[in-house]
């Protein structure tokens, strides 16, 4: 079956980016295939390699 993602969040904010990796290695794992992976709005970050999560500064 050929599936297609989309993600709406960026890497560091929520899950959702997370939860929509694991979920696309699973269904590669089960033979599937990802058709297209579509990201929009804060998702596109989840495509930045120098993204990094925030830091807190030190008190």
């Amino acid at each position: 079956m050929k599936f297609s993602l989309a993600v709406y969040s960026a890497p560091h904010s929520t899950q959702s980016a997370a939860s929509a990796l694991r979920f696309a290695k699973t269904l590669l794992s089960e033979g599937h295939e990802i058709y297209r992976i579509f990201f929009y709005c804060d998702g596109i970050q989840n495509g930045n390699s120098i993204a990094a999560p925030p830091r807190m500064k030190p008190t």
